[in-house]
């Protein structure tokens, strides 16, 4: 269970900050992923709007705006190969393909399907590693520790066929039950535990680590120039 009265200070120090704090970053990206894959599986790939509406909510729930943008994203994937070599390659969705995700009122990109894009159809071949979940601290023109976001427009207003919309519906009741119990009922919060892609410090710091995502990405773009331009 979180008090409300704590969830009002994480608010305030929020407005405070400019800045989502790091509890709140968690439990928004949490929540949205524990009720994503009670609706859908634990492969929720092709469910960027879906997974940007649940993050959505949640910030709206504990009091904070944001914007759902519609635009083009280049990543990298990795892929481990033995004896400490690894494979990458550019991916994402640009061109005929579009993502979701959430732009804060303090202007953070915060973006959860983006670490279930090595299961997307359109991008999954076996072993192939998704860059993790992020909330970066602001959105930047450029490239950012393996991320290249390219906004067109707000994109919440996307109209679903009816059995889609009945759909995310569902979901979206099933995340206000979730976030609910966890602040009047005796849940516990669901934080994400997954290293986030936050800010130059924390990329800094995993990137250090051989083998982990952040490490092959920074050596992979140093080489490399990205198929996106904006």
């Amino acid at each position: 269970m979180v008090k409300p009265s704590f969830l009002n200070a994480q608010r305030d120090r929020s407005l405070r900050q400019r800045r989502t704090t790091p509890f709140l970053r968690r439990l928004c990206l949490g929540v949205a992923d524990k009720a994503l894959r009670i609706h859908y599986g634990d492969n929720y790939s092709d469910k960027c709007l879906q997974a940007t509406l649940a993050v959505f909510a949640v910030l709206q729930r504990v009091g904070l705006k944001a914007e759902v943008i519609i635009g083009e994203v280049c990543t990298v994937e990795t892929r481990d190969i033995g004896d400490g070599r690894y494979a990458a390659k550019w991916s994402g969705f640009w061109g005929e393909h579009h993502h979701h995700w959430c732009l804060t009122e303090f202007g953070e990109i915060a973006d959860l399907s983006i670490s279930q894009l090595s299961l997307h159809a359109k991008c999954s071949e076996d072993g192939w590693r998704s860059p993790p979940p992020v909330w970066w601290q602001v959105a930047p023109h450029g490239f950012f520790g393996g991320l290249l976001y390219g906004q067109q427009g707000v994109g919440g207003g996307v109209l679903l066929p009816d059995a889609e919309q009945a759909d995310l519906e569902s979901l979206m009741q099933l995340v206000g039950s979730t976030i609910e119990g966890v602040i009047d009922g005796e849940d516990d919060p669901p934080l994400m535990q997954e290293f986030l892609v936050e800010d130059v410090a924390s990329l800094e710091g995993s990137a250090r680590t051989l083998g982990s995502w952040a490490n092959q990405a920074a050596q992979f773009i140093q080489h490399n120039e990205a198929p996106l331009k904006v």
